[in-house]
């Protein structure tokens, strides 16, 4: 995997912004409280990300995956939605500030999970090239880390079958975890949405909320909608 030059042309976020036009994706987003500020946000988040992955170089060029424009879509709008719009919109300002810099974020989310995953090819290809983590920031994940951690065990207790479907409670060889799939994905994001989303899960876990089991259901959810 390489990491290209980060910035994102127009032509691939068509893709993606397309579905965020249907009128099933419309209905469920007004349903789950999203104001026209709200969408807006979301479909550019979505639509960035969409970018940054179609310049993600594998190793062994391109993946099949990386053609599932749907599938990208259920999958990460269903992410989203598990969480508050306010988290979305910093997300976007971040999205935007590492776009302008000339990063890949979501290149170096997969660079990241390297690291659990194969610590090997991490350690020789990639720990010398992704930006360093301040001590600050390494608690602030380390806090996300702790509380996604007990959602995911939860998850595993309560729900087993809706956690099969989901990421695996921890990192194998070649199959990151969902809470080191999060870290990954966070880690370049600002303090300041580090720490809101840090707040926000230790409020959904006093609420008895699973941010895990939401997901999970809402991409069951905009998988069956007409038009998707």
């Amino acid at each position: 995997m390489r990491f290209g030059d980060g910035l994102c042309p127009c032509a691939e976020r068509f893709v993606i912004e397309a579905y965020f036009d249907v009128p099933s994706v419309r209905e469920l987003l007004a349903r789950c409280g999203a104001c026209a500020s709200d969408m807006a946000a979301i479909k550019e988040v979505v639509a960035l990300e969409w970018a940054f992955f179609d310049r993600v170089e594998g190793l062994e060029g391109r993946a099949a995956c990386q053609d599932d424009a749907r599938s990208f879509f259920i999958y990460r709008l269903a992410q989203y939605l598990a969480f508050s719009f306010a988290f979305v919109h910093l997300v976007l300002d971040d999205l935007k500030g590492l776009d302008a810099a000339g990063r890949n974020p979501v290149a170096e989310k997969y660079a990241r999970m390297m690291a659990v995953t194969d610590p090997e090819r991490f350690r020789a290809d990639w720990s010398h090239v992704l930006p360093a983590v301040s001590p600050v920031r390494a608690c602030a994940l380390h806090e996300v880390e702790r509380a996604l951690a007990a959602f995911a065990r939860k998850a595993a207790e309560t729900s087993p079958k809706a956690a099969a479907h989901a990421r695996a409670e921890t990192s194998l060889p070649q199959r990151v975890s969902a809470v080191d799939y999060m870290l990954a994905e966070v880690a370049p994001y600002s303090l300041r949405t580090v720490w809101f989303l840090r707040d926000a899960l230790d409020d959904m876990a006093r609420s008895d909320v699973n941010p895990i089991l939401d997901a999970y259901a809402y991409a069951c959810a905009i998988d069956r909608l007409p038009g998707v």
